[in-house]
């Protein structure tokens, strides 16, 4: 399918904090990762293009993540570190452009590419109801407070896809907020570029030692790649989503987005470290295995459910410190457990699990390809309801000079109808988390999935339970 150019976006356009010292820049040469030209976009960049034509600015297409400064902060060493790693990741500095009909990318140089800070004075935590005590919350709800206005400024992606700002706090500490298109990053882009910009701010340039692939290299990879994938996985996924199971409520929308509505419950801090102590794909067989059930229950469906989730895409290790998008939808088509299951569900959990396996095991045919060619009705996907695991605890990104823990404040709105999550915060706390679309559901309905999902977890992880670090 071809698209068509949009008219020009004008009143889109995102603040200068990233600048170009012309529209015609010319691209990156001599690197062996970018030639000049223009290049067709991955599976992952047409889809996220798409959504961006059918619905500018949608606050699902982006993403803000802030990490604290541990040394003395300085405008032109911030400055000159992020310049550096704009320059060693092209996703940073890659504009997509129309050629005809068809969308294209183009790598800009990093001389062309003109980075200036904003250093932002914020007011500390007032009191009232959303005062807290924990500063990683506190410093969420400052972030979030100081970067909302980025939720409602579109992103213009002829200009390279990343903001940043530096928060100045009352208690004289420093918190590097970044904000990315999806196009451009993953959550563990995130990271990454968190963690060199540490280095290069603390050791300069230098510190970035060595080179990593660009995404235009994972881009070129995919499409020499793509029909070897489609030929191992499409078979498997024709059968899998055969018959796609209940959808439980209407698809999503994906042409409006409405205000995001979350509720959340706790583990308490015993069950947390059971659940913790699974792997983390044991842990995500089982959210899969106990939501399948809460959401037959709380919906009384009896047959058999297609549930959604994240797989990471980096599956060539060479792409693994690659910034870009690698983030893959994944279908999950779980039978319900047969009635004389019991409390337990062992044989349900060991079904999932095995399901789970052969699904990631074909994931790297990017998902809409899958939706295509299995059959899939136009751009709507087999699942409605999305079950992920977000671990922000991961320590694998170090930086001496910049705190890699992620502080992600949550986006205002949302075009999904439900996602179920479990969150594992820095302090290995965790909670189960249900988020929305106002109006795609009745709230009472979804507090009522995280209720039950909430203590099923708290039954099934219950300290001393036999299976805790079962794969």
């Amino acid at each position: 399918m071809s698209l068509s150019p949009p008219e020009p976006h004008g009143a889109h356009a995102a603040p200068l904090t990233l600048r170009l010292a012309g529209r015609q820049a010319e691209v990156e040469r001599g690197s062996g990762t970018a030639g000049s030209g223009t290049f067709p976009l991955s599976r992952s960049q047409a889809r996220l293009f798409l959504a961006e034509q059918l619905l500018p600015g949608a606050a699902d297409s982006m993403f803000i993540q802030a990490y604290r400064l541990r040394d003395p902060f300085d405008a032109d060493r911030m400055a000159a570190a992020v310049r550096a790693v704009v320059a060693r990741h092209t996703a940073l500095r890659t504009v997509l452009t129309w050629d005809g009909d068809e969308p294209v990318q183009r790598v800009l140089a990093a001389r062309d590419v003109r980075y200036d800070i904003e250093v932002r004075h914020v007011a500390a935590v007032e009191d009232g109801p959303e005062a807290v005590v924990d500063r990683h919350l506190a410093d969420r709800w400052l972030v979030d407070r100081a970067c909302r206005d980025w939720w409602d400024t579109p992103f213009d992606l002829a200009r390279p896809p990343l903001r940043s700002r530096v928060l100045r706090l009352p208690d004289g500490r420093h918190l590097l907020c970044l904000c990315f298109h999806h196009i451009a990053a993953d959550g563990w882009s995130g990271r990454l570029v968190a963690a060199e910009i540490g280095r290069a701010y603390r050791g300069g340039e230098a510190a970035l030692s060595g080179q990593v692939p660009g995404y235009l290299d994972y881009a070129r990879h995919e499409r020499a790649h793509l029909a070897e994938w489609a030929t191992a996985d499409l078979a498997f996924w024709r059968s899998a989503l055969a018959s796609p199971g209940s959808r439980l409520l209407a698809p999503d929308d994906v042409t409006s987005e409405g205000i995001r509505l979350d509720h959340m419950r706790p583990l308490a801090r015993p069950v947390a470290e059971s659940f913790l102590g699974r792997t983390r794909r044991a842990r995500l067989a089982l959210l899969l295995h106990l939501a399948s059930r809460t959401l037959a229950e709380v919906f009384d469906e009896p047959d058999r459910l297609c549930l959604g989730t994240i797989a990471s895409g980096r599956l060539d290790p060479r792409f693994r410190f690659t910034v870009g998008p690698f983030v893959n939808p994944v279908a999950v088509p779980i039978e319900p457990d047969p009635p004389a299951a019991n409390d337990r569900g062992a044989a349900g959990l060991a079904n999932v699990t095995a399901t789970l396996e052969q699904c990631l095991a074909h994931s790297r045919t990017p998902f809409d390809e899958i939706v295509r060619f299995a059959g899939g009705p136009g751009l709507a996907p087999p699942f409605t309801v999305m079950v992920s695991l977000h671990d922000w605890t991961s320590a694998s990104t170090r930086s001496h000079a910049v705190d890699v823990t992620a502080i992600r404040p949550p986006a205002p709105r949302t075009s999904a109808s439900l996602m179920l999550e479990a969150v594992v915060e820095p302090d290995r706390t965790v909670a189960v988390r249900g988020r929305w679309r106002a109006g795609a559901v009745d709230g009472d309905v979804v507090r009522a999935v995280v209720e039950r999902l909430t203590t099923s977890l708290a039954t099934r992880c219950a300290p001393g339970r036999p299976g805790r670090t079962t794969a």
